[in-house]
């Protein structure tokens, strides 16, 4: 999959992470980043074709107006950008990225995580900064306690 990584994780929604545990950027293999989380080796997270991050106590994912938009919307994307950029296509993409996440990683139907989603997980706005409005979801892990 082809999509770009934040250029520091460190500064991707950090008010939500601990900074006494730094959080791990799962990035999939072959993303033009020359390396993958080693953690995600042998794991549903192999599956994954966008990159999520995981704290101690939640899971993320992002999403934005056009995955990539750089290499989607080719020469003139800085200024394309402004007039494709909607947060209903954001939301969307965040949407099928963390439906994919709990089908793939969690063994859920698409009716479970349909269900899931609507009472366990927290979406809000990611950034708006450079026209590529994102989105992120957040779930809890303890939701996930018990379940074998």
């Amino acid at each position: 999959a082809d999509f770009l990584l934040p250029a520091r994780a460190d500064t991707v929604h950090w008010g939500y992470i601990s900074r006494a545990i730094p959080p791990v950027l799962y990035v999939p293999s072959g993303a033009g980043s020359g390396r993958s989380e080693a953690g995600s080796q042998g794991s549903p997270l192999e599956e994954m074709d966008h990159p999520m991050l995981e704290t101690q106590t939640e899971w993320l994912v992002h999403g934005f107006s056009v995955p990539n938009y750089l290499d989607t919307l080719g020469p003139t994307a800085q200024s394309d950008i402004y007039g494709k950029s909607s947060i209903d296509d954001a939301m969307r993409d965040a949407f099928r990225k963390m439906r994919k996440f709990l089908m793939t990683t969690k063994g859920l139907t698409e009716d479970e995580a349909h269900s899931l989603m609507s009472v366990g997980v927290d979406f809000g706005i990611t950034q708006v900064v450079d026209g590529n409005w994102g989105v992120h979801a957040i779930v809890k892990k303890d939701i996930f306690a018990g379940r074998v």
